[in-house]
């Protein structure tokens, strides 16, 4: 870890249906990790309804 925060982080983005776009999520997370010195960053957009049960959601490790 470095002085301002984590060598490593990851960023998960979600949003409710196909219409809507993650990219502002995605952009001032990517921003602020940047401020802090991250290097090491992965990205985990999602697209799915709140109200999707947990069966027919992707599942990141």
């Amino acid at each position: 870890m470095s002085e301002s925060g984590p060598e490593s982080a990851g960023i998960y983005a979600r949003v409710s249906t196909a219409d809507q776009d993650g990219g502002r999520q995605l952009e001032e997370a990517r921003e602020h990790l940047d401020r802090l010195g991250v290097g090491d960053v992965e990205e985990y957009p999602e697209v799915v309804s709140g109200a999707a049960g947990t069966d027919t959601r992707e599942i990141y490790s």
